[in-house]
């Protein structure tokens, strides 16, 4: 499932971005921590927050047809500096 996680996150992101999914088991509980940059936490998350119901509704129905409750958590990923500055160069930019 966290292939799932992890493309239905990517699909949601702008091209290009960084994002890292975590999972977390203990016994029949799994947690998922989706890590993106704060440009597209609001991608993530939708209107009024929409989209991260969807998005914990299914993950949530399908843990649940295999015997598991999982829950789905997003988190900003901190981007080092130097990191940031090497990434493509956005029309903010590049001043328009």
């Amino acid at each position: 499932m966290i292939e799932l996680v992890r493309y239905l996150s990517d699909r949601l992101t702008a091209e290009g971005s960084i994002v890292e999914v975590k999972e977390e088991r203990d016994e029949n509980l799994v947690d998922y921590i989706v890590q993106v940059d704060d440009k597209n936490l609001g991608k993530i998350i939708g209107k009024k927050g929409r989209t991260i119901k969807a998005f914990r509704s299914l993950v949530a129905a399908l843990g649940a047809k295999q015997g598991l409750v999982v829950n789905l958590d997003v988190e900003d990923l901190k981007i080092p500096q130097e990191l940031e500055s090497s990434r493509a160069p956005t029309s903010e930019s590049l001043g328009f």
